[in-house]
């Protein structure tokens, strides 16, 4: 899959990703339209996905969502299913199901 800073389909890769994501120039390619902006009809069930993307692809003064925040959206939350909870690594001894 392609992700929502990649160079545009038949467009030149010139930019690093990191320069498209500081200038905000990235588009939906799965889920938008032909021009690249989010669309409804094609991204039903997506929507939290979105807020998530765009939430972290601010620049911090910008108002960037901090990690906390994004795990406890109800997206995350409900795509992310593990028994006990998530849980940092070392605090049991079963580190199976880390974060």
């Amino acid at each position: 899959g392609r992700l929502p800073f990649d160079a545009p389909p038949g467009k030149p890769d010139r930019s690093r990703n990191t320069h498209r994501i500081a200038r905000r120039d990235w588009m939906w390619c799965r889920f938008g339209d032909e021009d690249g902006e989010w669309d409804d009809a094609r991204s039903l069930g997506f929507e939290g996905g979105r807020e998530v993307v765009e939430g972290l692809l601010k620049k911090v003064r910008m108002g960037r969502k901090a990690l906390d925040v994004v795990a406890e959206m109800k997206w995350v939350k409900e795509g992310i299913r593990v028994e006990g909870g998530l849980r940092v690594s070392g605090e049991d001894e079963n580190d199976e199901a880390l974060l």
